[in-house]
Order: C-alpha cells, then sequence, then structure tokens
C-alpha cells in the first residue's frame, strides 16, 4: 500500500485533472431546488438524496436513504469499512437549501448555477452543497489513488434548515452502531483574507425571552443640572416623563437566530457572527 504522502499527492494530481469533471457535477446537484421549507421541493429533496446515494454507491460505500419520520426529509447514511484496526471519520452534511427569496435581486437564476470572475453563483453553493460535495469529491480522489487510509462514514440530512427532527432521531436510534473517532463538519466558509476556515467547535442555538415591566406614568430621575420642583435647588434632581404608554408586562421574544445562516427566522435580514 502507498504511504499517506504518496496517496495523498497522487490523490492531489487526480483531483487539479478532474475539476471541470467535479465543478460539472456540482452544478449538477445545485440545479435541484431542494428548498425542505417549501411543501412543493419535497420530491426535490428526495431527488437530491437520491443523486448522493448514487454517487456513494458508485464509490463502494454501503449507502441506504432512510426515512426517519413519517413525512420528513430522509437520512443519507454511507459507510465503508476498508481499512480495518484504521481511525473512523464521520462527514457531516446536508443537501437542503435556503429560499431563494427575494428572486429579485438575484442576478441570475438561483437554481441554474453562472460562473462570474471564478465564483459560482446558486442557491445552496456555499450552504452546502459545495461543501459536502468536495469532501465527496476527495474521498472519490482518494479511492482512484489507491484507497482511503481511514474508514468513512458520510451523514447526509436534509432537514438542517428547518432543524428538523429526522437526524437527531437516526442518531439516538442508532447510537451503537454509530461509533467513530471524529467528525467533519464541513459548513464553514472562508475568512476576510479568502482563506477557508476550519472550525473546531460549534456554539448551538440560542433562543431568548426577556419579560420586561415598566411604569406608564411620570417617574423621576436624578440628573446633574436641574433643581426638583419645590426644592430650593440645593437637591439637584429633575423630573422626567416616560414617552411610554402605560402598560404592565410585556415580552420580548427577539427572532431566532440561527448559528449556522446567521439568518433571522422572521426579518429575513442577514448577519454574520
Amino acid at each position: 500500500m502507498a504511504t499517506t504522502q504518496v496517496l495523498m499527492d497522487a490523490a492531489l494530481t487526480r483531483a487539479a485533472a478532474a475539476k471541470d469533471a467535479d465543478v460539472a457535477d456540482l452544478l449538477e446537484e445545485l440545479r435541484i431546488p431542494s428548498i425542505s421549507t417549501l411543501p412543493e421541493r419535497r420530491q426535490d429533496c428526495l431527488r437530491n438524496a437520491e443523486w448522493l446515494r448514487a454517487r456513494l454507491e458508485r464509490l463502494g460505500f454501503k449507502t441506504e436513504v432512510v426515512d426517519v419520520i413519517e413525512g420528513g426529509l430522509p437520512v443519507v447514511a454511507a459507510e465503508w469499512n476498508g481499512q480495518p484496526g484504521k481511525p473512523h471519520l464521520t462527514i457531516y452534511g446536508h443537501y437542503d437549501v435556503q429560499p431563494a427569496d427575494p428572486i429579485d435581486e438575484w442576478e441570475s437564476p438561483p437554481f441554474e448555477p453562472e460562473i462570474r470572475d471564478g465564483r459560482i453563483y446558486a442557491r445552496g453553493c456555499a450552504d452546502n452543497k459545495g461543501n459536502h460535495l468536495a469532501t465527496l469529491k476527495a474521498v472519490e480522489h482518494l479511492f482512484a489513488a489507491g484507497e482511503p487510509p481511514i474508514n468513512l462514514r458520510f451523514l447526509f440530512e436534509g432537514e438542517e434548515e428547518i432543524t428538523g427532527e429526522s437526524l437527531p432521531r437516526y442518531l439516538r436510534a442508532n447510537g451503537s452502531k454509530l461509533k467513530t473517532d471524529a467528525v467533519l463538519v464541513w459548513d464553514g466558509g472562508f475568512d476576510e483574507d479568502g482563506n477557508p476556515t476550519l472550525a473546531t467547535a460549534l456554539r448551538g442555538l440560542l433562543y431568548l425571552e426577556l419579560p420586561c415591566t415598566r411604569v406608564g406614568s411620570e417617574v423621576w430621575r436624578r440628573t446633574p443640572s436641574t433643581p426638583s420642583p419645590g426644592s430650593s435647588g440645593s437637591s439637584r434632581t429633575a423630573m422626567v416623563t416616560s414617552p411610554y404608554p402605560a402598560f404592565t408586562t410585556e415580552s420580548f421574544r427577539p427572532a431566532p437566530r440561527s448559528w449556522r445562516t446567521g439568518r433571522s427566522t422572521t426579518s429575513g435580514t442577514r448577519k454574520r457572527y
């Protein structure tokens, strides 16, 4: 068997030669409008799951598309254990994408990928199809150069954008069969200098409800400039009238934001954390 360095060099050489074919595969997947939030796109989501299954089976992975919840979107699970006793790596990805609204802000149709100035413009390219296809292609080139030096598993879900339950339930039900040494979640981007980033930890989600009670009548506040009514001026206080209408208690619910996308689920604005 080739050493790891020889194997890596051979895989990288093959990847460079196959760049056009690999990009063509990415463009093909990007044309699938697998929007998990829209019921009318359910069949497209299922088509994307089968698209991934076919490519993983072609590489020799034992692959299945698992319907975990009735009416949910399936988990694509693929396993290759050709290196007994060697470490095991699980690679995560998701095949569902965000809606493409507002459509009129796209310079090209969101599901008709277009390459401009060396960049691919399409919905789902950076979240998460470009990411997971990069890992799949890396494994493909490792197989072509010899075979991967470790054991591998792919887990693709179709409900990441809707915080679905299919993958968590699949993991809980099959935990004893899913032992692994490491998990690669390739859902990052590039830094300000254009370098690819690799996160070593994720913070998860935070939902916040803030109850707030305030008065609706005139209130007093200390101030260093104005004497209070009826005083001789030695006590430096002033009266301030509340600009708010009278009420007792309100609950402010900030729009939940996902660490995955930085998208507000209510306003549609985007912010990078």
